[in-house]
């Protein structure tokens, strides 16, 4: 099952998921997401593309195996929802961002 093998997954790895359609993914992100989080303590930067911003703030609170308190975690840093096509395109680029919660999660 795709959740075992995203479980075994090395920190700091990159990997593609290709997947039959936004609901099963939805049902990955949103699992996956809640491990991580609670269970692993990590940071999150989630870049939707096929779906808005609030929609994923929505499966995450919602999804029956996830329910994950999202406004907590954007408080304190650790979540991060942004459009991958602000993301992508806006003047700061997208590495300089990365290496800024790269630091908050060091601080």
């Amino acid at each position: 099952m795709i959740l075992d093998q995203l479980n075994q997954i090395e920190s700091g790895a990159h990997y593609i998921f290709i997947y039959n359609d936004l609901i099963t993914f939805r049902q990955i992100y949103s699992y996956y997401a809640k491990i991580l989080l609670e269970e692993n303590n990590e940071l999150i930067l989630l870049l939707p593309y096929y779906e808005t911003t609030d929609s994923v703030r929505r499966h995450l609170r919602e999804n029956e195996h996830a329910c994950i308190d999202v406004r907590k975690y954007e408080k304190e840093g650790s979540l991060v929802i942004i459009d991958s096509v602000r993301a992508y395109f806006r003047s700061t680029s997208i590495m300089t961002f990365v290496e800024r919660l790269v630091k908050h999660v060091e601080n």
